[in-house]
């Protein structure tokens, strides 16, 4: 079993990783988790940092356990120190009997840590031995922390060797750093109070909610993608282009977050299947080609990663501000759909279902996401490489006259790729007739705008498939939880703790919020809490319009930081019988 150094939760191990900008931290954590994901146990990690290139403070939270864990806690068992800065920022986050590994070298005042356990190790003399760069330092402490937790070494060095693959000289330092710092505090291994026993080694995934968002872009079919980096949306632009020759999709960095969407429509028109993936500010700027892409019903993809606003902002941070804007963006009436994913298998399977609805109904989806579901990585049993029921578009036309916007009982026309032989295929911005050609007469306008929206019990079908509203615990919990998005990991958490003690609670995820489930309202009979890291309750805002219910108690937290289970579990205990 998995020993943690505090009572609060003692089947989980919580490590932490700070540094400066540039000292490896983010990457310390991954290796780390992956480490410990391949060794059968399950982990997530949040990196926190601000915009800086070098510099400022940065933080990796890892929590690793024999079950799935999907959120992190606020004390930590064990603590790789990068600088001191770390040290004095963290202390008080610390468990009791926890552990700090830091540099010998750094002026650390043990009499002030009393009740923890030091094991100081001269990183940068080691490094120097070995004959690499000082950032190696963190490779030092990811030995030492296998170590002292009962990890397997050999497995820390495989998942390194995969890391550095093709350098073969950079492979060498690093084994040779780990086995280093593995070796410094080999004589405590059995003293310090943590441990994690492995479990069998599996074939899991250790992956981000970008990672899964472009993944599940190939899955799909999306041969177009085109985005001007913003955090946190830039790695899904970045992955794909570093696989764009193995997967033949074009990936384009243009000039601005308009011309992005601007091309992905283009594409999307002659015949392409086109996303795009920005932040708030770039959502922004692209809410006319929205509209765009709804007049001339063209399919486009267009994932949303909120961060805190309004303007710039926080870059770096997390929050859930845009759900209104999400639903309620562009000129005009039109449908749409808005997903909204909780963890990473959601942003996969999620966005292959995005390209599905936009693709079957000629609409834009907006994938709505936000920094702690894409940056967070997360371990995952597996993502369906050839999922059912890719939609595809028709590549002939033998029905006569083409009518690009032809009136149709399900509101859905015909849609070919230009120079589709007998087809002329028009597209138009302003109001249209069938083929395409501008109108202004008063019946037309009225169809058309009947058409679009003869689409819409067809999509509330479509959408009802993938399980709008998901429950978790039994209907007859004592308590309530309710949220969306990067919130389900952390109530699922406070789920399992509340049970620890005696309370049974259920959570209700959101997971699309156009159009809104309508269930939701029988869902909620009595006394319920609302969880979003929002200031003003967006998806309760939503729940009063649709069902008329509001939250006995609200927890919100808007500091650009997730919310923690421990939270969750202290305002779901004020409404507690």
């Amino acid at each position: 079993m998995t020993k943690s150094c505090r009572g609060l939760i003692d089947d989980t191990i919580t490590i932490g990783i700070g540094g400066e900008a540039g000292q490896g931290v983010t990457r310390s954590g991954s290796l780390l988790g992956r480490a410990f994901t391949r060794s059968g146990l399950y982990a997530f990690g949040n990196i926190d940092y601000p915009s800086l290139i070098r510099g400022g403070h940065n933080y990796y939270t890892l929590r690793v356990a024999a079950r799935k864990v999907r959120g992190f806690n606020d004390r930590y068992d064990l603590l790789l120190a990068l600088n001191k800065d770390t040290i004095v920022r963290h202390m008080a986050e610390m468990a009791p009997k926890g552990g700090l590994v830091y540099d010998s070298s750094l002026e650390v005042d043990e009499d002030s840590m009393v009740g923890l356990q030091l094991f100081p190790i001269p990183m940068g003399e080691i490094i120097k031995t070995i004959g690499g760069p000082s950032i190696m330092q963190n490779i030092v402490g990811l030995g030492a922390i296998t170590c002292l937790l009962g990890g397997d070494l050999a497995v820390l060095e495989s998942t390194i060797a995969d890391e550095f693959r093709g350098r073969q000289r950079v492979v060498e330092m690093n084994i040779e750093a780990t086995r280093q710092g593995w070796e410094a505090v080999r004589e405590h291994e059995n003293s310090f109070e943590c441990h994690v026993d492995m479990g069998e080694r599996a074939k899991r995934l250790w992956l981000t909610g970008n990672e899964a968002v472009a993944l599940g872009c190939l899955a799909a079919g999306c041969n177009f993608f085109a985005a001007y980096p913003m955090t946190p949306a830039s790695p899904v632009l970045h992955w794909l282009a570093s696989h764009d020759e193995a997967s033949g999709m074009v990936v384009v960095q243009p000039e601005s977050e308009i011309a992005a969407v601007g091309m992905a429509l283009g594409a999307s028109y002659a015949g392409a299947k086109a996303m795009t993936a920005t932040s708030g500010g770039g959502f922004s700027l692209m809410v006319e080609s929205l509209s765009l892409a709804a007049m001339t019903e063209t399919p486009i993809v267009i994932m949303l990663a909120q961060r805190p606003g309004p303007s710039t902002g926080m870059a770096t941070y997390s929050a859930q501000g845009d759900a209104l804007f999400a639903i309620a963006a562009g000129h005009g009436e039109f449908p749409r759909v808005v997903l909204a994913p909780g963890d990473v298998e959601e942003c996969y399977s999620f966005t292959v279902e995005a390209f599905n609805l936009a693709e079957r109904f000629q609409i834009p989806v907006i994938l709505l996401t936000d920094k702690t579901v894409v940056e967070s990585h997360e371990t995952a049993e597996s993502l369906d490489p050839h999922p059912d029921s890719i939609y595809e578009r028709l590549d002939e036309w033998e029905g006569g006259e083409y009518q690009r916007y032809q009136l149709t009982e399900s509101g859905v026309s015909p849609m070919v790729v230009p120079g589709t032989k007998n087809a002329l295929v028009l597209a138009n911005s302003n109001e249209h007739t069938e083929r395409g050609f501008t109108t202004t007469d008063p019946k037309l306008v009225t169809s058309m705008a009947d058409k679009r929206f003869r689409k819409s019990p067809y999509i509330d079908e479509a959408v009802e498939k993938l399980q709008p509203v998901k429950v978790y615990g039994s209907a007859k919990a004592e308590i309530t939880l309710v949220g969306w998005g990067s919130t389900k990991g952390p109530a699922l958490e406070s789920m399992h703790q509340l049970e620890e003690k005696g309370h049974s609670a259920r959570f209700i995820q959101v997971r699309a919020l156009e159009p809104f489930p309508s269930q939701i309202g029988e869902l909620l009979e009595g006394a319920w809490v609302l969880v979003e890291t929002n200031r003003t309750g967006l998806l309760g805002r939503l729940i009063k319009l649709y069902a008329g219910k509001t939250p006995a108690k609200t927890v919100l937290r808007y500091d650009g930081r997730p919310l923690t289970p421990l939270e969750i579990e202290a305002g779901a205990l004020e409404v507690a019988p």
